[in-house]
C-alpha cells in the first residue's frame, strides 16, 4: 500500500489532479499484482487509488497546514489556514469533508471490499450504481424509432432491431445516420429489458 500512497502523493503535487491520472499513477507503480478478469482489475485499481487518498487525507489533516479535497472526479491541496483560502477552497473543503467522512472511508479501509472482490460482486455494485441513478426512461420513443408500438417482449425488440439493422447497416448500402438511431434506441431498450 505504500507504493500507491507514494505514486499518488506525487502525482497530486499543488495541481487538481483527475482520478484517472491518479489510477494511471497507481498501476504505474506496480503497487499490486492486479487480477486477470479486467472488470476486477479496473475495480481494484480504483479502490487502492481511493484507500490511498484517504490516508493521505487524514496524514495532512494531522499534520499539515494543507487540506486533501476529494470529490468523486478529482482530488487537490487546498491551504486548511490563513487568508489564502479562496471561497472556492473553503467550498470544495467543505464538500470533501462531506465525500470523505461518510461510507466511503470505512468502505476504502475494509482490506475484505479489496481481496474479496469477485467479478459478479462488482456487476452487482454497477448494476446497483444505474438501478439507483439512471433517470426513469420512457420506452415509447426508443420503440417508435423500431416502429414497435406498446408493450412488447424483448424477443420482439431483439427481431426488430436485427431487421432494421439488416436494412439499414451501412456496409449493405444503408444510411449510417439511421443505423445509428437504430442502434442507440436498442442499446437503451436493451438497458431497460435487463433491469
Amino acid at each position: 500500500m505504500r507504493q500507491a500512497v507514494a505514486a499518488v502523493e506525487q502525482r497530486l503535487g499543488r495541481h487538481e489532479s483527475k482520478i484517472y491520472d491518479l489510477v494511471e499513477a497507481v498501476v504505474a507503480a506496480k503497487a499490486f499484482p492486479w487480477s486477470d478478469v479486467h472488470l476486477v482489475a479496473l475495480y481494484q485499481k480504483l479502490f487502492i487509488t481511493q484507500a490511498a487518498l484517504c490516508e493521505l487525507y487524514f496524514t495532512y489533516e494531522e499534520t499539515s497546514d494543507l487540506s486533501l479535497v476529494v470529490t468523486p472526479v478529482s482530488a487537490d491541496f487546498v491551504d486548511s489556514v490563513g487568508a489564502d483560502a479562496s471561497e472556492a477552497s473553503v467550498s470544495s473543503a467543505l464538500s470533501a469533508s462531506e465525500y470523505l467522512t461518510g461510507p466511503n472511508i470505512l468502505f476504502f479501509s475494509n482490506p475484505d471490499n479489496f481481496f474479496g472482490v469477485t467479478e459478479a460482486r462488482v456487476q452487482a455494485m454497477l448494476d446497483s450504481f444505474w438501478d439507483n441513478y439512471q433517470p426513469s426512461i420512457d420506452p415509447q420513443p426508443a420503440l417508435a424509432v423500431l416502429g414497435l408500438l406498446g408493450e412488447v417482449s424483448w424477443q420482439d425488440v431483439r427481431a426488430r432491431y436485427r431487421s432494421l439493422a439488416a436494412k439499414h447497416h451501412p456496409d449493405k448500402g444503408g444510411d449510417a445516420s439511421q443505423f445509428v438511431e437504430i442502434r442507440a434506441a436498442y442499446e437503451q431498450l436493451k438497458r431497460l429489458y435487463a433491469r
